[in-house]
């Protein structure tokens, strides 16, 4: 897929590909018969896989979608105090300037 015809790498081709199951449902929804539509599930049954497959992996990727991820617990970090080394340099820093 890297190639210069198409100028796309791998991980692009795949987030557009998750994005396109994701809103499968509704795409065909809205128009069964429509560009996007038929040429996946085309895809999908020349994959060897089935529409029903499709539907399941668009309901597990909007469930993960939903799921609120955790806020990571950082342990509060007081401000440090300067070693006597930085102020040693600061100062011979401020001295030189």
């Amino acid at each position: 897929m890297e190639s210069s015809m198409y100028n796309m790498s791998q991980q692009v081709a795949d987030v557009l590909t998750a994005y396109l199951i994701l809103h499968y449902p509704r795409m065909k929804e809205l128009q069964a018969d429509g560009l996007a539509v038929i040429p996946m599930e085309d895809a999908v049954v020349n994959a060897g896989a089935s529409v029903a497959e499709l539907l399941a992996w668009s309901s597990h990727l909007a469930v993960c979608g939903n799921a609120n991820p955790k806020p990571s617990q950082e342990a509060p970090h007081s401000p440090k105090k300067p070693s006597n080394d930085s102020k040693i340099i600061d100062h011979q820093s401020s001295v030189i300037d």
